[in-house]
């Protein structure tokens, strides 16, 4: 087996589990007092809890079996957080 191929293997599996999405979300929540000090580079406290609440279901979506759509809802967050950070 190439590595590619191996690489690839290991996005699938990442792709097709909840966690990646969940550990984004915990590193919000663990965040949100942090947003309360208004230090710099950390989103304010209203964007944090909608960041964990977003990517928690994101991962809800994938550990239901759906992994188009709980990618889809990861990536498009992800996407519109670069905009207002």
């Amino acid at each position: 087996m190439s590595t590619e191929n191996t690489t690839q293997t290991t996005l699938d599996k990442l792709a097709c589990s909840p966690y990646p999405a969940w550990a984004i979300s915990a590193m919000c929540a663990i965040a949100m007092p942090l947003s309360l000090r208004r230090l710099p580079g950390v989103p304010s406290f209203i964007q944090t809890p909608s960041f964990a609440a977003i990517f928690g279901g994101a991962g809800y979506v994938t550990s239901c079996g759906d992994y188009e759509n709980g990618a889809g809802i990861a990536t498009g967050k992800t996407y519109i957080s670069n905009l207002y950070i």
